[in-house]
């Protein structure tokens, strides 16, 4: 399978993991298979980590509190969901978004349609959702704000699925 990004848009690579009674040295663990999953099935230019939020709480309010030794830990990533509102703050093109499956972003559409309106340089989303089926979505951000159906898919993950182990 290939995955061509557009000329002028940047591919984004975003991560969750949820709190859990884990040890850190675990969620670490866990975190550093989904960089490398991230990273060896993209050509993504960043990958931003969220080390502790739920997938229910809204973007702009994951990581105001971070566990630096975790981050420390965590091979190369370029920061938090806080670096990376900065960065599409900042940036100068389109930026195409790319997340581990639905959830992965939200389990609630109007958080994902929010996110959008707010951050206009986000021109595509890409959700790889390979490990529970063969498919990937891309999908034109313009087509998400005008389709409700399309973000119909981000309702989700209404039980806990298993990703790693």
């Amino acid at each position: 399978m290939t995955f061509t990004v557009v000329k002028l848009q940047i591919l984004q690579r975003y991560t969750r993991k949820s709190p859990t009674a884990d040890t850190s040295d675990n969620c670490v663990k866990l975190l550093n298979k989904m960089i490398n999953n991230l990273r060896s099935r993209s050509f993504a230019s960043h990958i931003f980590v969220s080390s502790s939020s739920r997938v229910s709480t809204a973007f702009v309010e994951r990581d105001l509190k971070v566990d630096q030794k975790i981050y420390e830990q965590l091979d190369a990533v370029d920061g938090t969901t806080q670096d990376f509102i900065k960065y599409i703050n900042a940036s100068k093109h389109s930026i195409c978004l790319a997340v581990l499956d639905f959830g992965g972003l939200s389990s609630r559409y109007h958080h994902v349609q929010k996110l959008l309106k707010d951050y206009p340089a986000i021109k595509k989303v890409a959700v790889d959702t390979f490990m529970i089926s063969d498919e990937l979505f891309i999908y034109d951000t313009d087509d998400l704000k005008a389709n409700a159906s399309l973000l119909e898919r981000f309702n989700c993950r209404y039980k806990l699925m298993q990703r790693l182990k």
